[in-house]
């Protein structure tokens, strides 16, 4: 009895933490992209390289801070469920395999928001708290 309560605490904390980690993150775009919504799948399947085009937004480019590591594993571990590990392993065997190259990556907010804003086939993450006007929020 005390090891199920354990186990669904467990899982609750779990559940909460998850939630905690996807309302701290945005996926956005510039103001010029054709993007209006991404669903968890396809921003997986952008962020991982699987796919470089979009039903009426044609290419993709997915980009990233350098530096933020704590944003970068709460937002995989929401999306697309990967940690660091397996992160660093699936993109060493799709660049070996010239499959897709990772996210681009920017130094600061600063540059990377400049960035989304001339590029209409960009799309990044950021902390919700770096949205701004500028920028169009396409998840959640």
């Amino acid at each position: 009895m005390i090891r199920a309560r354990f186990i669904l605490l467990a899982l609750c904390s779990l559940a909460l933490s998850l939630q905690a980690q996807a309302q701290s993150f945005v996926v956005v775009v510039g103001p010029h992209s054709p993007l209006k919504h991404l669903s968890p799948h396809d921003i997986s399947n952008v962020f991982l390289g699987r796919i470089e085009t979009l039903p009426g937004a044609g290419t993709v480019r997915p980009l990233e801070l350098r530096d933020d590591a704590e944003l970068r594993l709460a937002f995989h571990a929401a999306i697309t469920g990967m940690s660091e590990h397996k992160l660093r392993s699936h993109w060493a065997a799709m660049v070996f395999t010239g499959k897709a190259r990772p996210p681009w990556r920017y130094e600061s907010v600063d540059l990377l928001r400049a960035r989304l804003q001339e590029d209409p086939h960009a799309v990044a993450y950021l902390r919700r708290q770096d949205l701004d006007a500028s920028l169009k929020q396409v998840f959640p």
